[in-house]
């Protein structure tokens, strides 16, 4: 098996929701706030970082991405299942759904910048 390259901080799983079909190879609509400008993608050529979430640890440099992956596809049956069965989630979709929503808070690139910054000197602590 091959490492993943393209490390998504938003899941395909979920982005694959916005295309007609549902299907990863299917178009969906996106917005560059940079560019200011709409364009045309399928769910696994947005959202990701080359080896973002590579660590520098002999023989488990990707362990962070497939460990995040393993729980995505658990997270990902219940979401089918909720939007199949047109119905509120139960008890363990719900903590699907919220561990779904920590996992894409924490590993968006804009919150690791928060986390990876150089301390500042304060006088407020000591």
């Amino acid at each position: 098996m091959s490492n993943p390259i393209k490390h998504h901080y938003i899941s395909k799983f979920y982005l694959k929701n916005f295309t007609k079909s549902g299907a990863s190879k299917q178009t969906l609509f996106a917005y560059d706030k940079v560019k200011k400008k709409y364009f045309k993608s399928n769910p696994k050529d947005i959202c990701h970082i080359r080896n973002f979430n590579k660590i520098s640890f002999l023989g488990k440099e990707y362990i962070v991405e497939t460990e995040q992956a393993k729980m995505e596809s658990i997270i990902a049956i219940s979401f089918k299942k909720i939007i199949k069965s047109n119905t509120y989630p139960d008890e363990e979709q719900l903590t699907h759904i919220l561990s779904f929503i920590s996992l894409i808070s924490l590993r968006h690139p804009r919150m690791r910048g928060i986390f990876y910054t150089t301390p500042r000197k304060s006088n407020n602590f000591l």
